[in-house]
């Protein structure tokens, strides 16, 4: 799930400001703040962002994920 707490502190970490951060996205800051209220942006948005902040998308959202073991060849 999204986390726009997670999208702040890498804002933080960068030393850049919120407002500087929508503008090299071309995202609105009112459109930024309503990320807080919803589940989160369109994936579009999420690439703009993670281009800015130079991370990935999966930075932004909570999840851990576990190692699965895939049987490549076997029959089930």
């Amino acid at each position: 799930m999204f986390n726009f707490q997670n999208v702040k502190n890498l804002i933080e970490e960068r030393g850049l400001s919120q407002k500087e951060v929508c503008k090299a996205a071309g995202i609105s800051v009112g459109t930024f703040y309503s990320f807080e209220r919803i589940k989160g942006p369109g994936v579009d948005k999420l690439e703009r962002l993670a281009d800015v902040l130079h991370c990935r998308v999966d930075d932004f959202l909570d999840r851990e994920v576990e190692p699965t073991q895939i049987n490549v060849g076997h029959k089930v």
